[in-house]
């Protein structure tokens, strides 16, 4: 069994209002502190709207009302770092602000930053600079423009574009399948006045977390935090999560680009989320067939048989979906294919080795414990698992991963159902 962290590495969780919670994870480990703030909604039909809306509020704000003076604001403060993203969880859309700072007792002569950080952050977030009451119009047309590149930037990075198409085609009509960046065609009908109603509903409305880690006073900084998380109105409700699906026909579609080598995705359905009693079971499942050098897709379909320049599997718990990633020779697709098929029927039926077994057990380990050296991927895995109905529990998890046998990995990979195969392969 692996020995426990100390200190444990887990957030506390502190409700502040209904649907608003701030999690603190105090740490000496780095000199800086990171503050992330989520605010979720849906992956709905207005998903390019809300991936354009953080991008706008971050050129200014009421007090700094441009990039220019919001750069030279943070600059003031010992270089502190502000970004606005979006990511998604499952069918969750979440629009993400993210702050790092020095902690306050690395500063000199008693300096402080950490109040103005939090200033800047509520401005930001709840008092974003507006032109005769909307968004700047060249501020809006601005981003437009860089949200446009983004997107069709997808087609230039082949192996994420294809995985992108299958996901398009496997989840067809399930909200999982939008791109969290939304489409061109949406953003093209996106205004200034559309973001302004955007805006408001959600700094009034939408449910959000608050994560605070780093060199602070833990008694007295949930006050500090409070501004963060104030509304002026009732909060909406959390949409409660799909059902997740199973599979009715395996589905194959080929499609067609001028490139070079073919790319080959395998979507699997696994109906298992975060939090669920066989997760680590099936972690220890998808790490045996294909997430290290030692695993069996790596090992027969690359190095043995010569069919994939890279192979990986991947598990994707908020959606209960299991994905197997590989560029392969433009002619030999289809025996790739085959050949990987036929490592996760190995894997269903128990063909594993003590070493493979072992092995990965142990490669997890080694990921989990740096982790503890970085309270931001600890903050992603909180917020996953808790937006999936569960709560994360670091040494827990680790013992639990720690104590997979043989049987609850070949129990895991019974869920394993293939979806769809996806392939993009040359024109010619």
């Amino acid at each position: 069994m692996p020995t426990p962290s100390s200190p444990p590495y887990r957030f506390t969780h502190h409700e502040l209002g209904d649907n608003a919670t701030v999690h603190l994870f105090p740490t000496d480990k780095s000199k800086t502190n990171r503050l992330s703030i989520y605010w979720i909604g849906d992956l709905g039909d207005d998903v390019t709207a809300r991936a354009l809306l953080p991008s706008v509020m971050a050129r200014g704000t009421k007090s700094h009302p441009s990039l220019k003076s919001v750069t030279r604001h943070l600059e003031h403060l010992y270089g502190s770092g502000f970004s606005a993203d979006v990511t998604k969880v499952g069918e969750r859309h979440l629009m993400a602000f993210r702050f790092d700072f020095v902690g306050d007792r690395y500063l000199p002569d008693g300096e402080s930053v950490l109040g103005e950080v939090i200033h800047f952050a509520r401005e930001a977030l709840h008092d974003p600079f507006l032109e005769n009451g909307s968004f700047p119009e060249a501020t809006v047309s601005q981003e437009k423009v860089a949200l446009e590149r983004h997107i069709e930037g997808l087609i230039n990075e082949k192996a994420e574009y294809a995985s992108r198409r299958c996901v398009d085609i496997a989840c067809a009509d399930e909200a999982f399948h939008r791109y969290e960046y939304g489409t061109v065609e949406d953003l093209s009908n996106v205004t200034g006045d559309q973001l302004l109603s955007l805006w408001k509903e959600e700094h009034r409305r939408a449910p959000v977390h608050v994560y605070f880690s780093g060199s602070f006073d833990e008694g007295s900084v949930l006050d500090t935090l409070a501004p963060l998380v104030e509304r002026s109105g009732d909060s909406r409700p959390v949409t409660p999560l799909p059902q997740l699906r199973s599979v009715d026909k395996p589905k194959l579609v080929v499609e067609k680009m001028d490139i070079n080598q073919a790319h080959l995705i395998h979507a699997y359905r696994t109906g298992v989320r975060f939090g669920a009693d066989s997760s680590p079971a099936l972690s220890i499942a998808s790490g045996i067939l294909g997430s290290f050098p030692h695993s069996k897709l790596f090992q027969n379909v690359r190095e043995k048989h010569g069919l994939a320049y890279a192979i990986w599997s991947s598990l994707d718990r908020s959606h209960g979906m299991m994905f197997v990633t590989a560029g392969v020779p433009a002619d030999k697709w289809e025996k790739a294919r085959d050949v990987i098929q036929e490592q996760v029927a190995d894997l269903r039926a128990g063909k594993i080795t003590d070493n493979e077994l072992q092995a990965t057990k142990l490669s997890f380990d080694s990921h989990l414990r740096m982790m503890e050296d970085s309270p931001g991927p600890l903050a992603g895995n909180d917020l996953n698992w808790r937006l999936s109905g569960a709560e994360y529990d670091h040494d827990r998890y680790r013992a639990a991963i720690d104590a997979v046998t043989r049987e609850d990995v070949v129990a895991a990979a019974q869920c394993i159902e293939l979806d769809t195969v996806y392939a993009l392969v040359p024109t010619s």
